[in-house]
């Protein structure tokens, strides 16, 4: 506990920052073409939507699973 795997955390800073700048550059062409500011706030919105169902889906499996099982005692899964 407590070690950090320094090399897979360097390829997922690496693959954030790469994502973070082309997404940057695409709604600030956006913006410009547009002409609209508030396109910042449908992308967002459109974002979080998105996060919001895939984390109902996630928790309705789990419910699922856990209701079809035939062991229902509740333990907590490993991290990775």
């Amino acid at each position: 506990m407590g070690d950090i795997p320094w090399d897979f955390a360097g390829v997922i800073m690496g693959i954030a920052f790469v994502s973070t700048l082309f997404g940057q550059v695409a709604i600030d062409a956006l913006i410009r073409r547009t002409g609209r500011g508030s396109v910042v706030v449908i992308v967002l919105a459109a974002f979080f939507t998105c996060a919001c169902l895939l984390a109902c889906y996630v928790a309705a499996r789990s419910v699922v699973a856990f209701a079809t099982s035939a062991d229902h005692s509740i333990r907590a899964p490993g991290v990775c």
